[in-house]
This record gives C-alpha cells, sequence and structure tokens, in this order.
C-alpha cells in the first residue's frame, strides 16, 4: 500500500510538475528535481526492503519444510503418559 501511495506521488509529481507540500517539507526543498530524486529513491528502497523480507520469509519457510516432525503412534504416546504418571504417582507416595 505505502509503495502504490510513493508510485503515485510520483507519477502525479511528474505530470503535474507539482509535488505535495508534505513532500517539499520533507525534502527541505522547494526544487523539483530533488523532490523526483527523492521519492525515487524512497520507492527503490522500499522496493530493496520488500525483497528483502521476501527473501527472509522464503528462506524461512524452506527451513521449516526440511523439519522433521516425528510422528508417535497413539500406543506409543499411551505408552509414554502411563510412564508419567506412574512416575508422579511414585513421587507423590514419597
Amino acid at each position: 500500500m505505502d509503495g502504490q501511495v510513493w508510485q503515485s506521488y510520483l507519477d502525479i509529481g511528474i505530470q503535474q510538475n507539482l509535488w505535495p507540500d508534505q513532500l517539499y517539507t520533507m525534502t527541505k526543498t522547494n526544487d523539483f528535481d530533488s523532490c523526483k530524486q527523492y521519492v525515487t529513491n524512497y520507492i527503490q528502497n522500499n522496493k530493496k526492503q520488500l525483497n528483502h523480507c521476501q527473501f527472509e520469509l522464503t528462506k524461512q519457510e524452506q527451513q521449516f519444510q526440511t523439519c522433521s516432525i516425528k510422528e508417535l503412534s497413539s500406543e506409543h504416546m499411551e505408552q509414554r503418559l502411563k510412564e508419567l504418571v506412574d512416575c508422579e504417582r511414585k513421587y507423590l507416595s514419597k
């Protein structure tokens, strides 16, 4: 969304040869080309950050997919639960 707003600033600014007042305030200049460069740089930096985030997300997704999840049979879980209960009973009977 933010990228679309800034792209609109750039498109309209170039078409109208005018920038929003907030942009002049942000850039601390009334120079058209400086404002254009500021908006262009802002868009490029946002794209780089987005690409980096997408890369990191993909990397984490791949790592997650390679994790092996051990499936336990219901019999095995029941046995482990019984062992836990027995252990707790012994502890409580002391």
